[in-house]
């Protein structure tokens, strides 16, 4: 059974697709004018609603990376922890087109805010071209593996898909993560269509570059290459599946070995990669996870300028001494695989659970919430192009491809799927019918091995989107073969209609991760998204807008009787900064007024969660304001015992025991400080301070040096020093 579909003139290559006629490029390039014309109206949607397509936890951990690469810095200035290759395609687009770089920066709040508008924007319309180039992608691949109106529909499922849309607008990294796979499928088609072994370092290189961008897509790198393997064993052709092999693995180290070589030498020891391997599979796997989702653990607080420190710090702790960045992911590898181990029968129910959201319907949210941007601007809401569409139809068009297969297998050319031509000994011999059979087997096994490293991690729709691309090529496959399935007899079209039917059920019978998405999941989600922006807007000194969103996280939250302490810490954070500046407008009763709310609102938080650091971090800030040392003091102790990585605690358990005239204990904090941060001058000032008290005023010069050093760095780039000058210092500088 043929695909009918738009015919084109015939490529006198061989191993290439026939090249597009006048009535393909021009129902292409209707295609391309939706899809720019969707994601124009979209972006005004993103204009009308800012705050809604804020940069928010991952993302303004990327947008400060690029911000640094703009500025001319490296990505960060240690080890890579993530995956760093779109913040850095980010920054050079930023650079591009001359937005000021910023470094030495933790918080979007302390970047202009003019700066930030104008990165957005220009990160945005980034996404945007990543979109564009996905829909050509999608097309060319179709046309490659099925037919030139298989490659239409799938580009015209990615050009109206809303959840693509949406991640658009956002500065994360899955736009440029959903145009990976197709395109190592692509080449890898390309590869069995000429049959040269060394074709496979190209495959090599974009997975190593997709791993890049998704840390599990080297996984596909290493089970692309064992599948090469297995095909030449099949073929009797083993020497050229390890030459095949050889070279896919080749192009992955020298995709790797720049960021490989910059890691270890930066670390002083060998570093694959990246350095967060272990805890991003502890994080997905350990005995308190039960969802399939990320479930925060007590000692990281998942934001990305802290998870390094967090990690390190919890490590640390447990083992009881230093540790190099390998050694803190091999710690948590450890511990996850030991909790594995203890309860393989809660790990096994993990599984499902995660393979029931590889099929829902639901876009699972983490740190981005699709069905909040949907509210909010109902044009993303009324695209049909999602995956609770596109699944059931990819599996109605691998069901197609299945009865096809057993009418081609003499087509097939070597590689995954089989070889007659490699057991007949002729490795040039292969065309467009194997190129295309082979092809369709690579695409079935990029998508269930990608499915399967899913599994071993998380299943987000962030991690899930590079998948749906694949479904939209099998998807695109059913819809161009829809008058030919027609044609069929009622049997066939009884079993396709049956396959149809299971992807609609398994969309909505696993829609959430412990089954029927329910109104209090949902609203947690929500609460969340919106205390995320509330962060931003105070960070950015927009009290009013704080104020706002947290409310409705508050009003979300108590609609489905959710305990939300974070809400609550947030909502004391915002009262303490009103309370300031009360006090500063000489309004005495309303700054008191404020610090008692903050008070009963911490006092709560700590009741619905008593280990709660951040909690108990503020609540020792209100007794540090309010000049009660001793009690502030044993407040940080609390919420360094919480989350062991809290600077802003131990910055301040320091100025409280200095307050108190412990020099000693003052001296250890800030020792700390210096270890976990070399390049922060507070650590050097703080000590400045500890040791000129306990009366070492060489020791105490030596700090102040360093301190005066890196506050002088922050003054050349404009930036407000973290630990103001001192009246000691001044003296201090003054003594012989």
């Amino acid at each position: 059974m043929s695909s009918p579909g738009v015919t084109g003139r015939t490529s006198g290559e061989p191993g290439r697709a026939r090249s597009p006629g006048r009535a393909e490029a021009l129902a292409l390039a209707f295609v391309l004018l939706a899809a720019l014309g969707f994601r124009l109206l979209a972006q005004a949607g993103f204009d009308e609603h800012p705050r809604s397509f804020a940069p928010l936890v991952d993302s303004e951990a990327y947008l400060l990376q690029a911000l640094r690469v703009a500025d001319g810095e490296p990505l960060v200035a240690g080890v890579t922890f993530q995956a760093p290759l779109y913040p850095w395609l980010l920054g050079w687009t930023l650079r591009l087109s001359g937005v000021p770089g910023v470094s030495d920066v933790e918080r979007l709040g302390a970047v202009p805010p003019k700066v930030v508008a104008r990165a957005v924007a220009v990160g945005q319309r980034f996404n945007h071209a990543l979109g564009l180039a996905l829909v050509l992608l999608l097309w060319r691949v179709g046309r490659a593996l099925f037919s030139p109106a298989a490659g239409l529909w799938a580009a015209g499922l990615a050009a109206l898909s809303s959840p693509f849309v949406y991640y658009e607008g956002h500065l994360l990294k899955v736009s440029l993560s959903l145009l990976v796979l197709p395109l190592a499928v692509l080449l890898a088609q390309r590869a069995l269509g000429c049959a040269r072994a060394r074709a496979w370092i190209w495959v090599g290189l974009c997975l190593g570059l997709g791993g890049m961008v998704r840390g599990n897509m080297y996984l596909l790198a290493w089970g692309g290459a064992a599948l090469l393997v297995l095909a030449g064993l099949r073929a009797r052709r083993l020497r050229s599946g390890l030459a095949g092999a050889a070279w896919l693995v080749l192009g992955l180290g020298l995709a790797l070995s720049p960021l490989v070589l910059r890691n270890s030498l930066v670390a002083g020891h060998p570093v694959w990669a990246t350095a967060a391997g272990g805890t991003a599979f502890f994080l997905c796997n350990h005995a308190g996870n039960d969802t399939g989702l990320i479930e925060h653990t007590a000692l990281n607080r998942q934001v990305p300028r802290y998870e390094q420190r967090d990690w390190q710090a919890g490590a640390e702790r447990a083992l009881g001494r230093t540790l190099n960045a390998a050694e803190v992911s091999q710690h948590w590898m450890g511990a996850a695989l030991d909790d594995i181990r203890a309860g393989p029968g809660r790990w096994l129910t993990l599984e499902l659970r995660k393979l029931g959201l590889l099929f829902s319907r639901y876009e699972a949210p983490d740190n981005t919430l699709v069905a909040l941007g949907e509210a909010e601007l109902p044009l993303l809401a009324r695209t049909p192009s999602r995956w609770e569409l596109v699944l059931p139809l990819a599996l109605v068009g691998l069901a197609l491809a299945w009865r096809q297969r057993g009418g081609r297998r003499q087509e097939q050319g070597p590689g995954p799927g089989g070889g007659s031509h490699a057991e007949h000994g002729d490795e040039r011999q292969a065309g467009p019918a194997s190129g295309r059979a082979g092809g369709r087997a690579v695409l079935v096994w990029a998508s269930v091995g990608y499915g399967a490293s899913l599994a071993v991690f998380i299943v987000t729709s962030r991690f899930r989107m590079p998948l749906e691309p694949l479904g939209m090529l099998w998807a695109g496959f059913a819809l161009a073969s829809l008058p030919a399935i027609l044609r069929e007899p009622l049997r066939t079209r009884l079993a396709l209609a049956a396959w149809l039917v299971l992807g609609l059920l398994l969309g909505r019978m696993s829609e959430g991760p412990l089954g029927p998405l329910d109104r209090r999941e949902l609203a947690s989600h929500l609460s969340v998204r919106y205390l995320n922006r509330a962060v931003l807007a105070r960070e950015q000194g927009d009290l009013p807008a704080a104020r706002a969103d947290l409310d409705q996280a508050a009003r979300v939250a108590h609609a489905v009787q959710l305990a939300a302490p974070a809400v609550l810490v947030e909502q004391a954070t915002l009262d303490r900064a009103e309370a300031l500046r009360a006090r500063a407008a000489g309004d005495a009763a309303a700054a008191q007024a404020a610090l008692k709310l903050a008070g009963r609102r911490l006092a709560e938080a700590l009741r619905l969660s008593s280990d709660h650091g951040p909690a108990r971090r503020l609540t020792g800030l209100l007794a540090y304001d309010a000049g009660r040392c001793e009690q502030a003091s044993a407040h940080f102790e609390g919420a360094l015992a919480a989350v062991p990585g809290d600077r802003e605690a131990r910055q301040y358990l320091c100025l409280s025991l200095l307050e108190l005239q412990r020099w000693g204990p003052a001296s250890a904090q800030a020792r700390q400080l210096i270890d976990a941060a070399p390049e922060d001058e507070v650590g050097h000032g703080l000590l400045a301070l500890a040791l000129l008290g306990a009366g070492d005023q060489r020791g105490a010069q030596a700090a102040l040096e360093s301190y005066d050093r890196l506050a002088s760095m922050r003054d050349a780039a404009g930036l407000v020093r973290r630990l103001p000058e001192q009246p000691a210092f001044s003296r201090l500088r003054s003594s012989p």
